[in-house]
């Protein structure tokens, strides 16, 4: 359900900049899904409490560019 709610996001938004704000388990599975991590893995993925990750999706394909990045560090992209 994430994933459709993102990709909904991006095709109703494609030059936007997104903020997404969710709870860890739904970020990791995300991740994991735009990483190609089967989803029986996604525990594998550490996303800690107000971490910040970027994800780039376009037509090309998906690239993530932050992942459990804490609070006020630069962040790609």
């Amino acid at each position: 359900r994430g994933v459709a709610v993102l990709e909904d996001l991006r095709i109703r938004h494609p030059k936007d900049r997104i903020c997404v704000v969710s709870h860890g388990d739904v970020i990791r599975l995300v991740m994991a899904h735009y990483m190609g991590i089967h989803l029986d893995l996604f525990q594998r993925i550490l996303v800690t409490p107000s971490s910040i990750s970027v994800l780039s999706v376009t037509d090309s394909g998906p690239l993530v560019l932050t992942l459990n990045a804490p609070p006020g560090s630069p962040l790609g992209g």
